[in-house]
C-alpha cells in the first residue's frame, strides 16, 4: 500500500479544518468564495475613470454592498473560543463583532457616495463623521457584550514597532473615513483587508499557518491599502487632498497613541469630532501650492515615526492602541 504523498496529507487537513458541520448549508463558503470573485474582478478594474468598475458598472454597486455585508454576517453562525488565544493573531468573538462594525463603516461610505452620485448631490462630509461615530459606538457595545476584551495590536505577538504601525494603518483607515474621499476603491480595499485578515486569523486559529507568515500577509495588504489611499486621493484632488489627510492622519495616530494625552483627547469621540474639525478648516484654508501645507505634513509625519521609536523602545504601556481605536 502506497504512503499518500505529504502535499496530499496538507491539502487534506485545510478541507478537514475548513469544511465542518459549524457550517451545514455551506453558506458562509460559497459567500467566500463569491466574495474572493468580487474582489478579484473588481481589482482588475482598477484605474481613474473605472474606479474599480463601481463607475462603468452603477448597478452592481447595491448587490457587491450587500454581499460583502453577508459574509461578515453569517460568520455568526460559528462558535468561538470565547477568550483570546494568548498568541494573539486568532479570532475571538471581540473582534469578530469589530470586523462586522469596521466592516460596516466601509459600506456605509459606499452607499453614502452611491446616494450622492445617484441623485447628484455634493459631497456631505459631515455624513463621514457621523459614519465613524456610530462606529466607535458600535465597536464599545459590541465590547460590552462579549466577555473578553483584547485590543488586537497591543496584544499580538509581534515586536512593538509592529504594533504600532498596526495601529498607525487602523487609525489611518478611520482618518480615510473623516476626509471623504468619494472613491469606491479605497473602502472596498478597506473592505478586503477586514474580510481577509478575519480568515488569516481564522486559518492561525485551525493551525492551518504559521503566525508569522499571517502576520506578514497582513501587513502586506495594509501597505496596499496605504498606498492604493494615497493614489486615489491625489487622483481625486491633487496634492492638496494628500497633504490634508496626511496631516490629519498623523495627528490622529500622535493623539491617540501617545503615552501622555491631551485632555480630552483620550476620549475617541471627541478626538475624531477634533480630526473632522482639523479637515475641514484645511480644506478651506490650504492651497496645493502653500509652502507651510508640505512643512505642517512633513513635521507631523516625522512626529509620528517619532512616536513609533519611542514606543518600539518603551512598549506600549500607557497608549491605546486597540481595534476600538480606530
Amino acid at each position: 500500500m502506497s504512503v499518500p504523498s505529504k502535499p496530499h496529507n496538507y491539502l487534506q487537513k485545510w478541507r478537514r479544518e475548513l469544511i465542518t458541520k459549524d457550517d451545514p448549508m455551506h453558506l458562509h463558503k460559497t459567500l467566500g468564495i463569491l466574495c474572493l470573485i468580487s474582489y478579484i474582478w473588481r481589482l482588475g478594474q482598477w484605474g481613474p475613470e473605472r474606479d474599480m468598475g463601481f463607475a462603468t458598472h452603477p448597478q452592481f454597486t447595491l448587490p457587491t454592498i450587500f454581499l460583502h455585508l453577508l459574509l461578515n454576517l453569517s460568520s455568526f453562525e460559528f462558535k468561538l473560543p470565547p477568550r483570546r488565544i494568548d498568541s494573539g493573531y486568532r479570532i475571538w468573538p471581540e473582534y469578530r463583532a469589530h470586523s462586522l462594525v469596521f466592516l460596516c463603516r466601509s459600506l456605509a461610505t459606499m452607499l453614502v457616495t452611491y446616494y450622492e452620485q445617484l441623485y447628484q448631490k455634493p459631497p456631505n462630509n459631515g455624513m463621514n463623521l457621523v459614519i465613524v461615530l456610530m462606529t466607535v459606538a458600535a465597536a464599545d457595545t459590541g465590547s460590552r457584550f462579549t466577555d473578553h476584551q483584547s485590543g488586537f495590536s497591543r496584544k499580538l505577538q509581534v515586536p512593538n514597532m509592529v504594533k504600532y504601525y498596526f495601529s498607525v494603518a487602523q487609525l489611518w483607515a478611520t482618518a480615510g473615513v473623516i476626509y471623504g474621499i468619494r472613491r469606491y476603491s479605497v473602502h472596498l480595499l478597506y473592505c478586503l483587508i477586514i474580510q481577509v485578515n478575519a480568515f488569516l486569523m481564522t486559518l492561525r486559529r485551525k493551525n492551518l499557518a504559521g503566525h508569522y507568515l499571517l502576520v506578514s500577509v497582513y501587513g502586506f495588504l495594509l501597505v496596499a491599502g496605504i498606498l492604493t489611499c494615497t493614489v486615489e486621493l491625489f487622483l481625486w484632488d491633487g496634492w492638496r487632498a494628500v497633504l490634508t489627510f496626511g496631516i490629519a492622519a498623523n495627528t490622529a495616530s500622535i493623539l491617540r497613541l501617545a503615552p501622555r494625552k491631551l485632555p480630552l483627547m483620550d476620549n475617541k469621540y471627541l478626538m475624531w469630532i477634533f480630526i473632522a474639525g482639523l479637515v475641514s478648516i484645511m480644506r478651506q484654508s490650504f492651497q496645493e501650492t502653500d509652502k507651510w501645507m508640505i512643512s505642517l505634513a512633513t513635521i507631523s509625519m516625522v512626529a509620528m515615526i517619532s512616536l513609533g521609536f519611542y514606543n518600539a523602545k518603551y512598549g506600549y504601556g500607557n497608549s491605546s492602541s486597540t481595534t476600538k481605536d480606530a
